[in-house]
């Protein structure tokens, strides 16, 4: 299963992708439109926060936290002082920043930002964004360190699979269980459902042979930090579990089914690293559960599900 979506995700196909770090509206528009014939997606990010400083290596770091976390190949900002304004460019493959000084003052108007957009469309030929035969050697303010491995467009929607290893801290009993899942990306959070089902395990008791399992559905919130090239995810989910024992009772055989619904809180984390376009990782989490289910067969007790279990696995996330 883990093996096929890496496969997949090998396989997606993604145009580039740049970050427009606090653009008004006129340059935005004139970005998009000057970029499309490249096939380059233009992510405006809005917030006072994320904007770059207006020196290096400041600028740099920033901008490198910039595309990691929006899995972008450029970025691309404004910055006012007294000599005028000045248009940077990062190139994420390269890592270094091309600097221009511009003749104009925001705001801007559409002419202004149809030749901020035209500027910005030849800086771009510096980097790696640019397609192949648009591209030319330039000097940049900072030497070029090895390039990472070149990241598709970001998605906000990714497919999640997981295979976890549960073990129960009161009883000891352990079994596995495949996730899937959607998730919906608020950067840097993430919240989706994932649906959990496993094979259960035997359960045995005098006069009493049967199975358990469940199944359940979480809804999953997350959050995440890129650091070194790797992602640092914690993680909490609210889940619903449907168990079910299922037996026979000695000495007629007597079929026994008893299905409850339990309610269960989670808190874990992950490590993933980026493969192809997909992510991979391992977690850990505790889980709580909120109701005790012990089950009786003619009062004598056969199974007594812990409240507390840890979970272990592997993780699989594949943007859609």
């Amino acid at each position: 299963m883990v093996l096929g979506l890496l496969a997949s995700a090998q396989a997606v196909q993604a145009q580039s992708n740049v970050v427009l770090v606090n653009p008004e509206k006129a340059l935005l528009r004139a970005t998009e439109k000057a970029l499309q014939p490249w096939e380059i997606a233009v992510t405006a990010l809005t917030s006072e926060q994320v904007a770059p400083s207006e020196s290096m290596p400041g600028a740099r770091d920033r901008a490198r936290e910039l595309c990691s976390t929006h899995v972008a190949r450029a970025a691309i900002w404004l910055t006012s002082n007294d000599d005028g304004e000045a248009l940077w460019v990062y190139d994420q493959q390269n890592d270094r920043v091309v600097v221009r000084k511009l003749n104009v003052r925001r705001p801007l108007g559409d002419a202004d930002a149809a030749a901020v957009a035209l500027s910005i469309k030849t800086l771009l030929m510096h980097t790696s964004a640019a397609p192949p035969p648009q591209r030319f050697g330039a000097q940049s303010l900072a030497a070029a360190a090895p390039a990472p491995t070149p990241k598709p467009r970001a998605s906000r929607w990714q497919a999640h699979s997981e295979l976890l290893f549960r073990h129960g801290a009161q009883d000891g009993h352990a079994d596995a269980r495949l996730g899937l899942g959607l998730f919906r990306t608020f950067e840097p959070f993430q919240l989706g459902l994932v649906f959990a089902a496993g094979a259960g395990y035997s359960v045995a008791a005098p006069e009493f042979r049967g199975h358990f399992a469940d199944a359940s559905l979480a809804l999953e919130a997350r959050l995440g930090k890129t650091w070194h090239g790797l992602r640092w995810v914690g993680l909490a989910n609210l889940a619903l579990h449907r168990a079910q024992l299922e037996g026979t009772l000695s000495p007629g055989q007597e079929s026994v089914i008893d299905t409850r619904y339990n309610p269960s809180l989670a808190l874990g984390g992950a490590l993933q690293v980026p493969v192809g376009a997909a992510h991979l990782g391992i977690g850990l989490r505790t889980r709580y559960y909120t109701r005790s289910q012990r089950y009786l067969v003619r009062s004598v007790p056969v199974l007594d599900l812990p409240s507390i279990d840890l979970e272990f696995g592997m993780f699989v996330g594949i943007p859609l």
